[in-house]
């Protein structure tokens, strides 16, 4: 009877090991789909406000126009083009990701074009690593442009879906 009493025991003991590890499991398996929810919510709510921005621009006092799209994940992509003669235009080219309701970039490249009677075009490109937002002002788009100061006097107002 000891021995079976001992035995008995032991299967109790490893059938309580058993369950505490399946309970376990299945909270460690409940955290993750917390988790995971909770990222999915963020990403939702990064990608809606990153939506916010995208679209043409148009800040016509500056002969300028601003493009900005947007990828799944939620990164912000823009040309902004500044018109500066008939046979000149300037380039701003972009990516960011939103940060206090703001796109911010750090990869910012500047090329100057160049059309010539013929149509031909030279690009120069004048720098990369360009750094900058771009934010909201009431409905409008304010332009920061740390390199040189660039969109100083711009404000864009929306004109359309991209």
């Amino acid at each position: 009877m000891k021995k079976m009493i001992k035995k008995g025991g032991m299967i109790a003991s490893a059938f309580l090991l058993s369950l505490m590890f399946i309970t376990s499991c299945g909270k460690k398996n409940e955290d993750t789909q917390v988790e995971t929810a909770t990222e999915v919510t963020q990403e939702n709510k990064e990608l809606e406000e990153a939506k916010r921005f995208a679209g043409e621009w148009r800040d016509d006092a500056n002969n300028a126009i601003l493009d900005i799209w947007v990828s799944s994940d939620a990164v912000c992509h823009g040309e902004i083009i500044v018109t500066n003669s008939e046979n000149d235009l300037t380039f701003w080219y972009f990516t960011g990701t939103i940060v206090d309701e703001e796109i911010v970039y750090l990869d910012g490249e500047r090329v100057d074009a160049h059309y010539d009677e013929a149509g031909n075009v030279e690009d120069t490109s004048v720098y990369t690593r360009g750094r900058g937002m771009i934010g909201f002002s009431g409905k409008n788009l304010f332009w920061n442009d740390s390199k040189e100061d660039a969109g100083e006097e711009m404000t864009f107002v929306y004109y359309g879906e991209y």
